[in-house]
């Protein structure tokens, strides 16, 4: 009778053990079959989904659910049980990937980025409304805002009333979709700061904003590796003289907007940023330098000029030291149309 009763509990158990398994297995297929299959092949959509900063992996698991990337949060959450963190952005994941991949690409920190390029000599104004332009951001109020009234926030030792004009490096940026103007910023200044320190610019923030206003300067004015370092001559010797600068491009900056010529009406614009009317450096920089007209304000050439006029490949200055001398080559590569 024990015996009976004995192997009667044991096929119990046995019972009760093969179940367990049988749901093991199911589930395993189960996390298996989601981990595999997509939730569609055809007609497949692009979705897009934020992951925040902390948000849980079953969070995380809901919103492809509710976005119909996965077929259960739950098994998608066993399937990725502790297989790496979450990074943080905005994904675009189309409906047709497998949720593994998803998994993968979360973990990886694949998320959307847009390619953007800033050329050399962009304003504040212009790299704004590229950022708009890309859909990078919504606004250009939402770059502009932080850039030039929030500028001591990035940049330590800045004069009073300073912008970050010139403090945005020129190049090609993978931002990603999602990133706020204050990340931007960031990313695009902290890039400067690191060509700044390879190139040994003093980090003193009063030589370091003088440096970056006449880079801003060459930037607009000289166009090849020739002229750089002679624009920076030019204007160095100026300032030893006292002599007004007169450089165009400050008066088209004061004016706000692009001309195509720089006539003697525009040279009436009152601003500190006219170098025709007032000595000196203007307050800030003109324009976002690259890296050559910054290594040209660093090292200016050695010469006796203190005037330029564009040449007749109308790439190239011809540089003089006189006044009359200018006005000879004023006449010979710019007539008065």
């Amino acid at each position: 009778m024990a015996q009976s009763y004995r192997k009667s509990k044991i096929r119990g158990v046995k019972r009760v053990l093969a179940s367990l398994l049988a749901a093991v297995i199911i589930v395993a297929i189960g996390i298996s079959w989601a981990a595999m299959t997509p939730m569609t092949t055809s007609n497949a959509v692009w979705v897009q989904i934020q992951v925040k900063a902390g948000d849980s992996r079953h969070k995380v698991g809901e919103t492809l659910d509710s976005k119909g990337l996965v077929r259960s949060a739950f098994l998608f959450e066993k399937l990725v049980a502790r297989r790496g963190n979450y990074q943080p952005g905005t994904y675009r994941f189309r409906t047709s990937e497998r949720p593994l991949r998803i998994h993968e690409r979360l973990v990886r920190g694949d998320f959307e980025r847009i390619r953007v390029t800033i050329p050399e000599g962009f304003t504040l104004a212009l790299i704004a409304k590229r950022l708009v332009r890309l859909g990078v951001i919504r606004a250009e109020e939402d770059f502009l805002v932080p850039a030039e009234q929030h500028a001591s926030d990035f940049v330590t030792g800045l004069p009073d009333d300073a912008t970050l004009e010139g403090y945005i490096y020129p190049d090609t940026y993978s931002i990603p979709l999602g990133f706020d103007a204050n990340a931007i910023i960031e990313l695009m200044h902290s890039r400067q700061s690191k060509l700044l320190a390879e190139l040994n610019i003093p980090t003193d923030s009063v030589k370091r904003h003088r440096l970056l206003t006449i880079a801003s300067m060459i930037e607009r004015e000289a166009v090849t590796d020739r002229d750089r370092p002679l624009v920076a001559s030019v204007i160095e010797n100026r300032l030893k003289k006292k002599m007004r600068l007169e450089i165009d491009a400050t008066v088209q900056y004061a004016l706000g907007k692009h001309v195509n010529r720089v006539m003697f009406r525009h040279l009436k614009v009152d601003s500190p940023y006219n170098t025709y009317r007032k000595r000196g450096l203007p307050p800030g920089p003109i324009s976002n330098p690259g890296r050559k007209a910054i290594i040209a304000a660093a090292n200016p050439a050695t010469t006796p000029y203190y005037f330029y006029v564009l040449g007749s490949d109308r790439r190239n200055h011809v540089f003089t030291s006189t006044y009359a001398d200018h006005l000879t080559a004023i006449r010979k590569y710019r007539p008065i149309p």
